[in-house]
Parts: structure tokens; sequence; C-alpha cells
């Protein structure tokens, strides 16, 4: 899965919890439910 990849740019990797986290957020400032569904 590429969150085992290293990034590019600075060779750190992403984990799980950073990745929900970030999805988390990014739902909430599109409005969405914690699925990704418009509320």
């Amino acid at each position: 899965a590429f969150l085992h990849q290293p990034l590019q740019d600075t060779g750190k990797v992403i984990t799980e919890a950073e990745m929900e986290t970030l999805l988390a957020d990014y739902y909430r400032l599109h409005g969405w439910d914690e699925r990704g569904m418009p509320k």
C-alpha cells in the first residue's frame, strides 16, 4: 500500500493514524460525514 512507501520529497512515511487524521480533516472541511458523504 502507498502508506508504507516513503514520500518522494522527504523520504518520510505517513502512518495510518496520520492518514486517518488528514482524511477526517479533509472530509470536515468539505462538509462531509465521516464516510466522505455530503451532509
